[in-house]
């Protein structure tokens, strides 16, 4: 009887070290497990905060104050700041707010005149035009396709996320759809237009803004 009493201790007593060995063996496989989801969830994590961060820098800061007078108020001035001028807007703008893609399709859409007086007696470059202040007056044609691309200009800044300038708040655009539907005659000089030095911004309700100041009748830019 002892011997049989000690015989089923032994066994139980080997069975419960096997089972002990089991728990063992089978920890570090569910460790790495732990382990390698882990790291994997880890991974994903990084990965999805990388790409959100990386959107978020390269989105635009669209309500970021918008540079008021970034080319000062003379050509020499412009210059200066790395201003170019810009014969499509009659304006020197800084490069954040230049688009020479449309600018170049804009003087293709001619060959341009412009005029120092409203009798055409003088012709003035489009250098010219760019460095002086005097009026320079422009026909009803060049008048309309200065409109047309000043549109396209707008809508494709607003659509890539890029600057627009000043001189393009919702009274340009009004002002321009009822040029666009005027059937004057396209060589008649009904405007002139002056150099601006407008400011520069990203697209917000409060800029350019509804209006710019108040012009005299047939003055552009």
């Amino acid at each position: 009887m002892e011997s049989d009493e000690e015989d089923d201790t032994l066994l139980e007593h080997e069975s419960k070290q096997h089972s002990d060995q089991r728990r063992v063996q089978s920890l570090p496989v569910r460790e790495r497990l732990i382990w390698m989801f882990s790291i994997c969830g880890l991974c994903t994590i990084f990965a999805l905060w990388v790409t959100v961060r990386s959107d978020f820098e390269l989105a635009p800061i669209f309500n970021a104050e918008p540079m008021r007078n970034p080319c000062g108020n003379s050509p020499d001035k412009a210059k200066k700041r790395g201003c170019e001028w810009d014969v499509l807007s009659f304006c020197w703008l800084p490069q954040e707010c230049l688009d020479q893609e449309i600018t170049e399709e804009f003087r293709k859409a001619g060959p341009w005149t412009f005029y120092g007086d409203e009798n055409r007696t003088t012709v003035v470059s489009e250098e010219e035009f760019g460095m002086d202040t005097k009026k320079v007056w422009l026909t009803n044609e060049l008048h309309s396709t200065h409109c047309a691309f000043s549109l396209l200009k707008f809508h494709k800044a607003l659509s890539s996320g890029k600057m627009v300038h000043g001189q393009l708040p919702l009274s340009h655009t009004h002002h321009c759809s009822q040029v666009l539907q005027s059937k004057g005659d396209p060589q008649a000089i009904e405007v002139y237009a002056i150099i601006q030095y407008p400011g520069c911004g990203y697209f917000s309700q409060s800029f350019p803004g509804i209006s710019y100041s108040a012009k005299p009748s047939g003055e552009l830019g």
